[in-house]
């Protein structure tokens, strides 16, 4: 009898595992896959390492997310700050490096017309206080409207305008936003909030907009990052099962237990579920079942994913290692480059660099297609995007090409089309409208980026840090 088993190891899993570890002398960890990681996890083609989605880290500074989750367990990430955080390369020719520094950044910015800079300031201050709002909500079973109202104070006061304007209602506000400003707006609006800025709070916006100053690069990548939690789990004491395919939750008197594919089954006081509610509808029994798929009938899908992944060499290495590319394309708008750090042996051998290049698409686009045309358009974005990249980097050699697409992450992830990098919280959710992480019957909790609306790690382990305090509470 286990006093928690975990569901999942994508980051929200083993952020749920190692905290509850802190209080816990028993705690099951079970994963599909023979590796861990999730969404953010790696492959490896002999002595090259690809990060497979997330390839950035942030919310290390005090009061954030994945600084409380270090302090609490007393550990310090393998990560490197990365200044500029990310490099973009707009439509129109011009690069824009998004330094941490304010100043820096502001005469960054200057190169685009009519920038005005109290706007990036007010940026900032909503995201300061953004995290502040959510760090004081965060041991309670759900935000609804009655916690908003009962935990009023100035900060809450002065966030709530920015849940009912939009991220573009926002911008208006202090200037006429010109093309330039718009593309840089929305590109970084998609990297963490997974929509664009008409389509999101203020509040969600001004956290994504702050999100690129503080970015770290983890060594190793993501396989260095989940060696390290390995190491963690074991020296916690935490039971990891890896390829172990989970088939039925069921609640039994005084316990739940936890079926497999294999005919196995795993008893545990309650469960914690790093699932989406899709997934987690095909695992439950009654009223449980029954909530979770009326939450999937209600939220729409979020976007899915093309992907190109390859070995490069270049006549001068790249260090600047985070770069987004704006395009004027019907289908693809952007696509987001990330480079292995020069010297990084556990990526790839001195002078070649790992590359990962991720991009947003339609999933309907690519549902319904016939074989011969998915194959096709598989080609056709792959030689546009790799063209593109040969033409800003000084390109030597590529090898090991492959590519993901939607197909590829239904498969591995089991999303429904293959959505990737969380649900978006639209204009209209507001925070009473967050999943909470306790269903109905409360043995059965669930964290991961379709509960807790967020940008990447940050959201996820908030979540996770979310549940905690709650059980903490109970």
């Amino acid at each position: 009898m286990y006093d928690t088993i975990v569901i999942g190891a994508g980051v929200g899993g083993l952020s749920s595992s190692l905290l509850r570890s802190l209080s816990e002398k028993k705690v099951l960890l079970l994963e599909h896959h023979s590796l861990i990681g999730g969404c953010s996890s790696y492959f490896k083609r002999g002595p090259y390492s690809f990060d497979v989605g997330a390839t950035t880290i942030s919310g290390m500074e005090k009061g954030q997310p994945l600084f409380d989750f270090c302090q609490r367990l007393s550990i310090d990430l393998p990560l490197k700050k990365i200044d500029p955080g990310i490099v973009f390369h707009l439509s129109s020719g011009k690069t824009l490096k998004r330094f941490s520094d304010d100043q820096k950044w502001q005469n960054e910015l200057s190169h685009i017309q009519s920038t005005n800079p109290k706007f990036w300031n007010h940026v900032h201050q909503i995201n300061k206080t953004s995290w502040s709002v959510l760090q004081k909500l965060r041991p309670f079973n759900g935000m609804n409207l009655d916690l908003i109202l009962k935990s009023l104070d100035f900060e809450v006061i002065r966030l709530l305008p920015y849940f009912l304007m939009s991220g573009e209602q926002d911008l208006n506000r202090f200037q006429t936003p010109n093309r330039e400003l718009v593309e840089l707006v929305n590109g970084i609006n998609l990297i963490s909030a997974q929509a664009l800025s008409h389509q999101i709070p203020a509040f969600v916006s001004a956290m994504s907009l702050a999100y690129p100053a503080e970015t770290y690069y983890p060594i190793g990548g993501m396989m260095g990052v989940m060696e390290f939690f390995e190491k963690q789990i074991k020296q916690r004491g935490i039971a990891l099962k890896k390829k172990i395919t989970v088939s039925e939750i069921n609640l039994r008197s005084g316990h739940v237990e936890v079926a497999t594919s294999k005919g196995e089954t795993f008893q545990g006081q309650k469960v914690i579920c790093n699932l989406t509610h899709w997934a987690l509808s095909s695992l439950l029994n009654g009223r449980e079942k029954i909530e979770m798929i009326k939450e999937s009938e209600a939220r729409p899908e979020g976007p899915a994913a093309f992907t190109l992944y390859f070995v490069v060499k270049l006549k001068e290495q790249v260090s600047e290692l985070y770069q987004q590319v704006h395009l004027k394309h019907p289908e693809i708008k952007n696509y987001f480059i990330s480079f292995s750090l020069p010297g990084d042996s556990m990526r790839a051998p001195n002078g070649e660099q790992t590359v990962t290049i991720s991009t947003h698409v339609d999933a309907k686009d690519w549902k319904n297609l016939s074989p011969d045309d998915y194959a096709q358009k598989k080609t056709e974005l792959t030689e546009f995007i790799l063209s593109d990249f040969k033409n800003k980097f000084q390109v030597e050699e590529i090898k090991l090409l492959t590519s993901g697409t939607p197909k590829t992450f239904s498969h591995y992830t089991k999303r429904p089309d293959g959505m990737v990098g969380g649900l978006p919280l639209l204009m209209g959710d507001g925070p009473w409208s967050f999943f909470t992480p306790i269903l109905n019957d409360p043995r059965i909790m669930r964290v991961g980026d379709t509960v807790f609306p967020g940008q990447g790690w940050v959201g996820v382990v908030g979540g996770a840090l979310n549940l905690d305090g709650i059980l903490q509470k109970s």
